[in-house]
């Protein structure tokens, strides 16, 4: 039997949160570049249409297809890339305190909350609240990741129709989740108060 170690001690770890962090960061830029451009397409389809306005969104959804395109996917990308982030986080926290192997063999396949839930209550003794607001809102984010990677068929009618109409990218409220990891940094923080946010989930901004 052996103590649980600090998290900040010496040695070297190789993990990619913080590099998934970033991405998501430049997925959210991409994003906010699409819409703009968007903007700007579909203000011109409107002028040009002012007098017909019987064909102005068909030629709203054709014309501008491929740029609301681009907004989807790296809005979608950006979620993903935040989710793998905080797993990938939570992943190293748990391997570093309580050895790669043990995490490996008795956590790393539970889903997220679990794995939040027995490192509390592994390296602190904390029995978590799973009502938690913060942790309600990630695991709403990773429920929406799983609905991308986990897409299922269904059938479409007309009484259902509408629920599966794409959002306009303009009501896409991607910041909410760079809203709910910050809340999350700062709830797992205040149980260990050596993690540094600045190295741990750094957007490291870059032109693009």
């Amino acid at each position: 039997m052996s103590k649980i170690p600090a998290y900040k001690r010496s040695g070297v770890w190789i993990t990619k949160h913080n590099s998934y962090f970033s991405f998501a960061h430049e997925e959210r830029k991409r994003f906010f570049l699409s819409l703009e451009e968007l903007k700007n397409l579909e203000s011109g389809i409107r002028k040009k249409f002012s007098n017909d306005p019987e064909y102005l969104d068909v030629a709203l959804h054709v014309e501008s297809e491929s740029v609301r395109g681009d907004a989807y996917r790296h809005a979608t990308s950006m979620l993903l890339y935040l989710c793998m982030s905080v797993e990938g986080f939570i992943n190293n926290y748990g391997a570093v305190r309580m050895s790669p192997k043990y995490y490996r063999d008795n956590i790393e396949r539970q889903n997220l909350a679990k794995k939040v839930s027995l490192i509390m209550g592994i390296c602190f003794q904390e029995i978590i609240d799973p009502n938690d607001n913060v942790l309600r809102n990630i695991k709403a984010m990773f429920e929406e990741r799983n609905q991308l990677v986990h897409p299922k068929t269904r059938e479409l009618d007309h009484d259902n129709l509408a629920q599966y109409e794409n959002e306009h990218p303009a009501d896409l409220e991607v910041d909410k989740y760079f809203n709910y990891v910050d809340d999350f940094v700062g709830w797992f923080s205040k149980y260990d108060d050596t993690l540094d946010k600045t190295f741990e989930f750094n957007p490291r901004e870059k032109s693009v």
